[in-house]
């Protein structure tokens, strides 16, 4: 494994590359994790894509893990040129092949593959992993309406300060996996954020794909997990039936939001791995 660090609008991403065995240029994958999250969520996925063959490039977006940013600051516009800023450091590098780039996105990494609508179209093949189409519809009403009062509350705080308000992160790590041995791995690795800054409040509302869905036009494997507790199942539905592109979809019956760190990882690696195989050819 390597580490790496990527420019994106003059913010430093770091991120780690896993290479296969033989000769390069190598079919490689980028990994992009959730609201909140770091590419720690993917735990082994970079060794087992390696062993599949595939190269892989994991990094943290802007303000989230190891990388520099606003921390916890999420919005489409940052995430979507954080993404193409990995798409072309893959390019830049001989044994990367650049005709063979896939991207898999879990939770709101698959939102922003999404909400590329082909600006990344060195993108060949996505897989869409638990993703919502609107972060807005995944948060209650009652929630909404405090996280709004917090929000306008706070503004005047955070120019007084000069920096800004922070309040928990409601999401808990026995939300993310079925396994309650698993959620607490998690929680020693800190994977998740614990707290997340009150100015996301109309960024995070505004992050909707459905517009991008009905005009995509990349190949795409969707993944339901359904024991998800943070994503509703009848939300990741309406994202797949209203994507426009070429697009199949697997359920796994035994896991929660983060598969690849769940019970059936393996069974999810296996099946994007040989989803993402049949895409070569094209």
């Amino acid at each position: 494994m390597e580490q790496i660090y990527i420019e994106s609008d003059g913010i430093r991403l770091n991120g780690e590359v896993h290479l296969p065995a033989g000769d390069a240029p190598h079919p490689t994958v980028i990994l992009c994790h959730g609201l909140l999250s770091c590419l720690r969520e993917f735990q082994d996925l970079g060794d087992r894509l390696a062993r599949a063959g595939f190269a892989s490039v994991a990094f943290n977006f802007r303000g989230c893990g190891d990388s520099g940013g606003t921390r916890g600051y999420e919005s489409k516009p940052g995430r979507v040129r954080d993404v193409q800023a990995v798409v072309d450091y893959v390019k830049s590098r001989s044994e990367f092949d650049t005709e063979k780039i896939f991207a898999i996105g879990h939770s709101m990494g698959g939102q922003t593959l999404i909400a590329t609508n082909g600006s990344a179209k060195d993108i060949k093949a996505f897989v869409i992993v638990a993703s919502p189409f609107s972060i807005k519809a995944e948060v209650g009403l009652f929630e909404r309406i405090g996280y709004a009062i917090a929000y306008y509350l706070s503004r005047p705080l955070d120019a007084l300060r000069g920096r800004p308000t922070y309040i928990p992160n409601r999401i808990a790590y026995h939300d993310m996996v079925s396994d309650p041995q698993l959620a607490r791995e998690l929680a020693a690795q800190n994977v998740i954020q614990r707290h997340l800054p009150l100015i996301n409040y109309p960024t995070l509302m505004a992050f909707d794909v459905l517009g991008e869905a009905a005009e995509a036009k990349t190949p795409a494997l969707f993944i339901l997990c359904k024991k998800d507790r943070l994503v509703k199942e009848s939300h990741f539905l309406r994202l797949y039936e209203i994507y426009a592109g070429e697009k199949r979809m697997l359920s796994f019956e035994d896991s929660g939001h983060s598969i690849f760190a769940d019970k059936e990882k393996i069974p999810a690696t296996d099946a994007a791995v040989e989803y993402l195989r049949s895409r070569l050819a094209n």
